[in-house]
């Protein structure tokens, strides 16, 4: 499944639906359906697609909320490496973007993004933009974030 980073805007909503209770007042619930792997196909996409728009826009406190917690640290840690000021994932976001040439920024307008492998909560997600490899996700309480890579 493919599709176009830029034209697919939709934001990753809640995809799945959380268990409901019935409304005659009992204390009985069901269980959500899980999703299909199609509908996990698209939320991992959704937040690729998502990423990337965050990414080009500028608004880098959103591009660090569809990233786990690890993602978060590494992307600092890097950031403190490199002897950034203060160091926010934010921060560190701004200063990756900042140092891409104009060529490279068109590529990443322009990649359509594909899911490789999905496995369970475990999926990673390659580019259409060159080297560069695939993305690891991983779902967590229900919702795919991007990880960390080693």
């Amino acid at each position: 499944m493919t599709r176009p980073t830029i034209a697919a805007l939709a934001v990753a909503a809640a995809l799945l639906l959380a268990a409901c209770g019935s409304d005659d007042g009992s204390s009985s619930t069901t269980a959500a359906t899980p999703p299909t792997p199609a509908q996990d196909r698209a939320a991992i996409l959704d937040v690729v697609d998502e990423y990337a728009k965050d990414l080009l826009d500028g608004s880098y406190a959103d591009a660090c909320e569809l990233m786990t917690e690890d993602a978060r640290n590494v992307m600092m840690h890097r950031a403190q490496n490199a002897r950034a000021a203060q160091v926010t994932c934010g921060s560190s976001l701004a200063k990756f973007m900042g140092a891409l040439t104009d060529a490279q920024r068109a590529e990443l307008e322009g990649a359509t993004y594909t899911v490789a492998t999905l496995q369970g909560d475990q999926a990673t997600v390659r580019s259409s933009a060159r080297d560069t490899g695939t993305t690891p996700l991983v779902k967590s309480d229900g919702d795919w974030k991007i990880t960390a890579t080693s």
